[in-house]
Parts: structure tokens; sequence; C-alpha cells
């Protein structure tokens, strides 16, 4: 009576019908005199309920109306069992910042939902939420089977490429095993002379000279078409890892929403980290690749300039800190007291010390210990990574730094990797005029990888 303004009372209980309720009570607006009468029009909770019951009843989404205290007044599902009943915290906290919005909530369900809402003029709040364990389930089916498709994909070109060059080379070997014999000139068994003879002879030869032209056009036809292949092998393994790599970012940029967000329960909060983590393994095989095309084709270029070879090593540990936490291994590093400076590409540098931490991290033993070591002699710097795992047998040590070579292919499964590590890194390393080395005594006697670089002297020279 004293606003002019229509009313909507919160929920009571009518003394008639003994059923719970609300009341719209709207001023009769008369033309003349006071305002002294009220239109009320009452609604049972069987009326609430059917406003939103009706228009939803064949989707699977939750409906409902909260009023300014946070309690149901409408709900299109178990109205009768949580009319009356506050809303989940989670609702009432989103709702309260913000009169509209859209947000992951929990339902009185007991479920993860996601909601969105608009509040009245009134102040009650009209929402609805779809509950998100179907859409996370097909979501993450989604991206395991993206990640299945782009493994097997490369797997497959793998081996395409591999058939390919065996099978090109065979046929090289044949060429060049008959060119050989006609460039060698082997001696023709001659007969008795005479003039007819030689003139056969002259004719054989020619002959011969002849066929050996083909034999080199052939040949050099072989060599441009292996070429070819290996070229096209190359453009295709580069824009696979390319075309594998677009897709990434926007998967690490959701991860990173997803990390951020505060409503994820905990079993979400680890779905999200193995995403995280899966995605990054991901990158890394997606990198070797592209960085074994590119070492391929001559298309990296280092850009030299003066680096701390030290900060480098400090940082690759403090990078690599928490993946040996995870595995309970200790890190030992020990580095000069004075600077340790290089004429170097510290992005390089810094890939190969990441390579050969990780990979003594891989093959370490669970709780053992790994020793990084940084020295000088005056002209050269060494750095030195000690595991205490697995080994390998000596008389195999050079096929470590093969492109694609698996030492122990189960165990390297189930760390993960191409084996491109160590074959990009021994590359990078003899682009700056080092080298890398590996050591070792034996099967479960630890490996020793030894990276040698020249310092950068005082008077700016290498």
């Amino acid at each position: 009576m004293q606003t002019g303004k229509p009313l909507v009372t919160g929920i009571y209980t009518s003394r008639q019908t003994g059923l719970p309720g609300v009341t719209v009570v709207v001023p009769v607006k008369r033309t003349e005199g006071p305002q002294q009468q009220l239109l009320m029009a009452r609604l049972s909770t069987q009326q609430l309920a059917r406003l939103l019951q009706e228009p939803l009843r064949d989707v699977d989404i939750v409906s409902s109306v909260v009023d300014t205290k946070g309690l149901i007044v409408s709900r299109n599902r178990y109205f009768e069992k949580f009319f009356g009943q506050p809303a989940t915290p989670t609702y009432q906290e989103a709702i309260r910042r913000t009169p509209s919005g859209f947000a992951r909530t929990r339902t009185l369900e007991g479920k993860i939902a996601l909601s969105a809402w608009q509040r009245m003029d009134n102040g009650w709040t009209v929402g609805m939420g779809a509950h998100s364990d179907v859409y996370d389930a097909m979501l993450a089916k989604s991206l395991w089977r993206t990640a299945a498709v782009g493994l097997v994909l490369l797997a497959a070109s793998l081996l395409i490429a591999l058939w390919v060059a065996r099978r090109m080379g065979r046929s090289i070997e044949s060429a060049a095993a008959n060119a050989r014999a006609m460039a060698e000139e082997r001696p023709v068994p001659r007969g008795h002379a005479d003039i007819a003879q030689i003139d056969d002879l002259l004719q054989a030869h020619h002959e011969a000279s002849l066929r050996l032209q083909v034999l080199r056009q052939e040949h050099t036809r072989a060599l441009d078409s292996l070429n070819e292949e290996l070229r096209r092998r190359d453009d295709f393994l580069s824009m696979l890892a390319h075309e594998l790599r677009n897709p990434l970012a926007p998967i690490f940029t959701a991860v990173a929403i997803l990390q951020r967000s505060t409503n994820l329960s905990e079993k979400e909060q680890k779905v999200v980290g193995i995403v995280g983590n899966q995605s990054r393994q991901l990158k890394r095989l997606v990198d070797d690749l592209l960085d074994a095309s590119r070492l391929v084709t001559g298309r990296i270029t280092l850009q030299l300039r003066p680096t701390r070879l030290d900060t480098l090593v400090r940082e690759t540990v403090d990078a690599l800190h928490d993946v040996a936490a995870e595995k309970q291994q200790r890190l030992q590093l020990s580095v000069p007291h004075e600077p340790v400076e290089l004429e170097a590409d510290p992005e390089r540098v810094s890939q190969i010390l990441h390579n050969l931490l990780d990979n003594a991290l891989k093959f370490g033993s669970p709780g053992g210990e790994v020793r990084l070591r940084l020295e000088t002699d005056g002209q050269t710097a060494q750095v030195s990574v000690e595991d205490d795992g697995i080994g390998i047998d000596p008389d195999r040590l050079h096929d470590l730094f093969k492109p694609f070579s698996q030492i122990d292919p189960g165990m390297a499964r189930s760390n993960g990797g191409l084996g491109l590590g160590l074959s990009t890194s021994r590359t990078l390393a003899e682009m700056h005029g080092g080298t890398l080395t590996a050591e070792s005594a034996g099967l479960g006697m630890g490996t020793t990888l030894r990276l040698t670089l020249p310092l950068h002297q005082a008077d700016g020279t290498p």
C-alpha cells in the first residue's frame, strides 16, 4: 500500500489448505481517491511446479526458481522433495555474485552441472543447468581419440617412410653393383687374333660403352628419385609435426582455464591434470620430430650470443625438479662459483641440457640419485649427467645417438619418446663445435652423458 508496486511474498503455509505456496499482491490503481484495495492471487506448490515441469518434461535439464533467501520456490525435478529447501552453496554463491551468468555448480542431486541464471526484478532467480558428466566424458573421449589417431598416423608415416627408404636402397645397391662392374673394365677373354675378331672386339667395346652410359643414366635417375622420395618424406614429417602442434595450443589453453577454476571437484582436477600431462608429452614428441626434420633438411640455424652456461644448467635443474620429485629421485648439482661464458645459442643449449637430464631421470632408478656436474679446463666446458639406472652394454653405446633408436624398446615406450632426443642433442652440440658422448660400465651400472663445448674467451673468440 505504501509503495504502490506489486509484491511477491515469501513461502508460507496456507491456513485453509495447509499447503505451502506464495501469494502475488497487486495494488488496485483508482482514478480517484487513495489506493485502498489489493488484488491477491495465491499459487500453490503444484502450480509452481507446473510452471517448469511442463515445458521441460522431455529434456535432460534441471530448472529452478530461487527466492531472495535462496530457497527453492519451483523446480522441474523432485519438486515435492526439495520445495522450500535452500539451494546448494555453490549455486547460491554463484547467483549472489552476479545477477546473471554461467558457471559450474552442484545440484541438489549431488551432480556437477553447467548452470545459467537470471535474477528477476523481484529478487528471485531463475536458473537452468545441464549435468556435465556426460559432456565431460564426451570431451575426454574426444581428446583421447584425437591423441590416438595422431600417434597412429605418426607411426604409419614412419613405417611407410622406412619401407620406401629400404626398397629404394636395395634398388640403388643393385644399380651400384652393375655400375662398378662396368666401370672396373674387367678384362674380356680374347680369342685368336684376326681382323674380323678385332672388328668384333671394337664393336663390343663400343656397345659396352653405350651400355655403361645407359646404366649410369639409370643410376642417376634412381638417385634423383630417392632424393625426391626422401625430400617428400621429410616434408611430410615436418608438415605432420606442424599439423599435430596446431591443435595443442587450444588444448593447453583449455587446461589452463580449467586448472584456474575453483569449482572443480578433486576428481575433475585429477582428470584435468592427466589431460595436461599427456598434452605436454605429445607436444614434446612433436617438437622432437620437428627438430629432427629441420636438422635433416638443414633448416636450423644457431643464434649465437654470449651465454652463461652455469645459469642454463641451474634453470634446467629447476625446470625438471618436479619430474625428479615424482620418481623420488635426488638431484645433485655441482657448478663453479665463477661464471662460465660461451658463444652459443642459449635456447638450443638449454634443449641439449633438458634432453640429457630428462634422459637420466627416465632411465635412472626410482628413489635413486642423478648427478649433474659443470666443470671447465680453460678451453672447454664439460657438463656430465650421471644416473644409477639401467645402464647399457658398452658395445651398444654408439646406438644411443642414432635417430629413432630404442636401446630398451619396452622401457622406452613406458617412459614415452621417439628416440630422437639424444640424436638431436649430439647434432646441436656439433653445430656449436662441441661433442656429446656416453659412458656406461654395463647393464644395471648407470649411464653418464658428457657434453663438451668450447668456452667464450676474453678476446671474444670461441
